[in-house]
């Protein structure tokens, strides 16, 4: 971390901090951020709470201290809920959470959807990863996304082969709830999944339906069907009202 001439003082905080996630009917206006963009902030108790800056669909976080936090959620009406809610909510968006979705140091950040994440900027020089990041895009050289998916049957394993027909197209990588999150090669999926996006989350590919391969990676043997979200048309999971779960 570096100040770069700023007239700040850093301090580090360590446990006396922790983060929630917020989401449910009345959240955003329960702290005045209702119709807030992603990242939009109020403070409250000693800590702050803000839109969530990946994805507003994806509700709040609060960091607050830890002691009295989930005390002060309580108080503005919120209860505690089960952190697979939140995790089968984030996938139904297309929301990547961290090397459970992305392979360090071998995941293209075009793949696993930074762009529309807003995590890249295209006017700033000189970071780490920028030629191959800018080559990318403009000569549109991106061959797999990580997409949502809505699974039938019991969650898939991480690194569970995703099978069109006879051939592999892409591998699990995270499941909760009937949804799962892959990594899949486009030009194997039916229509042109390269374009748009899917409203309230990130682009999901072309309608159609896949198997899961069975054990070591084998193709065939599929154990349930995969249905591969249109871009358009798909209207997030509505969450319970007051529901929040630990980040």
């Amino acid at each position: 971390m570096y100040r770069l001439r700023s007239r700040v003082s850093i301090e580090e905080v360590g446990p006396a901090m922790a983060v929630w996630a917020l989401d449910g009917d009345g959240a955003a206006e329960t702290f005045g951020l209702a119709g807030g963009q992603a990242g939009t902030t109020a403070p409250v108790a000693g800590g702050v709470v803000f839109v969530d800056p990946r994805l507003a669909a994806m509700g709040l976080r609060a960091l607050l201290p830890a002691q009295t936090g989930e005390a002060i959620l309580r108080e503005h009406g919120f209860a505690a809920a089960d952190a697979g809610a939140y995790d089968a909510q984030r996938i139904a968006l297309g929301l990547p959470d961290g090397s459970r979705d992305i392979l360090v140091e071998k995941s293209l950040l075009l793949e696993v959807g930074f762009n529309e994440l807003g995590g890249i900027d295209w006017d700033k020089g000189c970071y780490l990863g920028q030629e191959l990041t800018a080559r990318t895009r403009w000569r549109g050289l991106v061959k797999r996304r990580l997409l949502p998916m809505r699974v039938e049957g019991p969650p898939p394993a991480p690194g569970t082969p995703v099978v069109v027909g006879d051939k592999e197209v892409g591998e699990v990588r995270s499941a909760a709830d009937g949804w799962a999150m892959a990594v899949l090669r486009l030009d194997a999926l039916p229509g042109d999944p390269r374009r748009g996006r899917r409203r309230g989350g990130i682009g999901a590919a072309a309608a159609g339906t896949a198997g899961l391969g069975g054990a070591a990676g084998r193709r065939g043997g599929n154990r349930g069907a995969v249905k591969v979200l249109p871009m358009t048309g798909v209207v997030p999971m509505p969450p319970p009202a007051g529901r929040t779960a630990p980040a």
